[in-house]
Formats: C-alpha cells, structure tokens, sequence
C-alpha cells in the first residue's frame, strides 16, 4: 500500500496570504503548541496543497511518512476526523499520538483543513473539539479570500486586499459566492474605479472554469 503523502507542498519564495491566514487561525484558536504540530492545507481541484505547518511538537520527529488517511477521510466526508491513540494509518507524523484534523469552508464549500497532532494522547477533549471546530469555520471566509489573493497575485502580479472581519463585508462576500457559484448570470455595475475588474476576476476564480481563461 502506497504511503506517498495525499498533498503537494506549496512552491514559491515569498510567504502566501493563505499562509498567513492560516497564522491566524491557530492564533484565534489559542492551540497550545508545546507539545503539538498543526498543518495547514488549502483545497484546489480536489488535491490537498501544504500551505503552512508550525508548533514545536515536542516529542514528536520531523517526519510527515504517516499515512494521514484522517486527512482523506475529512477530505471526503468535509466532516472532523480524531483519533485518540497512536495510529500511523491516521497520523500525518507516525509518532503522533493524538490528532484532529478540521474542515474550513467558505459558503458551505470545503476550501481547507487544518490538521493538529499531538505527542500525547486523548490530548484533544471534546468540548475541544467542537470550539477549534467552531472557530475554524469562522476563518473559512478569510481563507478563501486569501487563496483569491494569491491566485490574483500570481496570474496578474499585484496585491488585492478584503476586510473578511467587517461584518458589512462578509454579508456581501457569502452572498457573492453564492452568485459565483450558481449557473445564474451575474450583472457587475458601479462607477469607473470601483472595483469592477477586481469582482469580475474574483467571481472567475469562484467559478467552474477558474482554471480557464476569463
């Protein structure tokens, strides 16, 4: 049986927003990270992509050699996925021995996960569970946004920038995936400098056919 990691690791020199979101996340999570490691993945075409790692993980090597089926189950079922032992088969480091791996999604569409390990076990209580689940689906729309910037940045090579935490904001940005991801056409109007070229960029990278030409 293959053991070949289910993610491509992320390419490029400078640190991506979606990176930095990620950052955040656990910072909001208040994860403590003594002893745990925690993975950031973003979602593109159906194939996890590394974004970010960190924690110290004492106790733990350096090795990603597990089998991290909790990823692919995640993946598969866009639901948590723990395990409270040590079980290389789940583990994304063999010696982990304990984990939880997150959903993150944006207008109900799976966009990351974020997995976390640590060296002991049963670390991850159940109300745990539920509030680092909670609060990971709160930053589900930041993410999202930042994976928009990246693509923004690497297919037309300059910064866009989005308030995800502006309650006025986030209203319209759910309301946008919506229309982004219907078969319904969308009307983008507005006076000349407010933001039109950007929205239509954005309701593209939404779509079917990101990967096409707009």
């Amino acid at each position: 049986e293959s053991t070949q990691n289910p993610w491509t690791a992320a390419s490029g020199s400078f640190r991506s927003a979606s990176a930095e979101a990620f950052d955040a996340l656990v910072v909001e999570l208040g994860i403590k990270t003594a002893q745990r490691r925690w993975w950031g993945f973003g979602l593109q075409n159906q194939r996890l992509h590394l974004l970010a790692t960190g924690g110290e993980g004492a106790g733990l090597s350096t090795e990603t050699s597990g089998r991290s089926r909790a990823l692919t189950r995640a993946l598969a079922t866009s639901g948590r996925v723990s395990f409270e032992e040590p079980d290389p088969r789940l583990s994304i480091d063999p010696r982990s021995g304990s984990g939880l791996v997150l959903p993150i999604s944006a207008g109900g569409i799976l966009c990351g996960l974020l997995a976390i390990e640590s060296s002991r076990r049963r670390d991850f209580r159940d109300a745990d569970v539920v509030r680092f689940g909670d609060a990971a689906q709160q930053g589900g729309l930041a993410l999202r946004l930042a994976q928009f910037v990246d693509w923004h940045r690497e297919r037309f090579g300059c910064e866009v920038w989005f308030d995800a935490d502006r309650f006025e904001f986030r209203s319209f940005a759910l309301d946008f995936l919506a229309a982004a991801r219907s078969r319904s056409p969308v009307v983008l109007f507005g006076p000349p400098g407010s933001g039109k070229t950007i929205l239509a960029r954005w309701l593209h990278f939404e779509g079917r056919t990101s990967e096409g030409p707009i």
